[in-house]
């Protein structure tokens, strides 16, 4: 989960990869419109990580992030959602 949540105006997301892998980061309106990409078919070695996410340019509201992560090394694929508020 996203801390600190809700946020205002940037928030950090934390996430695990057990493997090398090529990870993508998506912010989702609550209508399921894209609207930042923060990592797109980035490779990650195994470890753990922190994204910095900064929703100033959007309105406030509740937003959804995806984070897919693709295994490089016929290991699953995975995918985690989750939500989170941003205020103004």
């Amino acid at each position: 989960q996203n801390y600190p949540n809700p946020f205002n105006p940037s928030t950090k997301i934390p996430f695990d990869i057990p493997a090398d892998t090529r990870v993508t980061l998506t912010i989702y309106d609550t209508n399921g419109r894209k609207v930042l990409q923060p990592i797109k078919e980035e490779t990650y070695n195994a470890g753990s990580y922190t994204e910095r996410v900064d929703l100033s340019g959007l309105a406030s509201g509740v937003y959804i992030y995806r984070i897919y992560v693709e295994a490089l090394s016929g290991g699953d694929d995975a995918m985690q959602s989750n939500q989170m508020t941003f205020i103004k």
